[in-house]
């Protein structure tokens, strides 16, 4: 599958440490695989999205016509508000 990171996604990214960064590069690098990938979730509001953990962080994304879309990047503190 190919990937593709939305800008609000990158933001996020750029604000994370560079310890935290390299985890969640590789476990995006690993949605590839989707879906055999670990610690998915299907979320509730659409058929498509859905969140990875990583960490304290939770990866949200859709997948559509077998792309991977990365919305956004956040600690778990902001990404149940």
């Amino acid at each position: 599958m190919k990937i593709e990171l939305r800008s609000s996604a990158i933001k996020d990214l750029n604000k994370i440490t560079s310890k935290d960064k390299n985890r969640i590069i590789n476990s995006i690098n690993s949605l590839s695989n989707f879906p055999q990938t670990s610690n998915l979730k299907r979320l509730v509001i659409s058929d498509y999205a859905y969140r990875m953990r990583v960490g304290s962080y939770r990866i949200l994304f859709d997948v559509i016509n077998d792309i991977v879309f990365i919305a956004r990047i956040l600690h778990r503190k902001d990404s149940y508000k």
